[in-house]
């Protein structure tokens, strides 16, 4: 249910200025990775807490600074 929300708001920044429109990008693919990383843990977010490392985050910008 979370990811066809998440999937209804993706057309948003396209009506956003420039600026705040890279800012919801780049928020919008973090919460995207953060739903893989619960639905890769079998959705039990008590004991794990999906973290994204300083790693993780260089696709998220690069995809989001290629994204027009």
């Amino acid at each position: 249910r979370t990811r066809a929300l998440f999937e209804q708001v993706r057309p948003l920044p396209e009506k956003l200025p420039r600026m705040l429109a890279w800012q919801v990008r780049l928020a919008w693919y973090r919460g995207r990775e953060t739903l893989r990383r619960i639905r890769k843990r079998g959705f039990d977010t008590l004991t794990h807490r999906p973290l994204l490392s300083n790693w993780d985050w260089l696709p998220l910008i690069l995809r989001t600074a290629l994204k027009p």
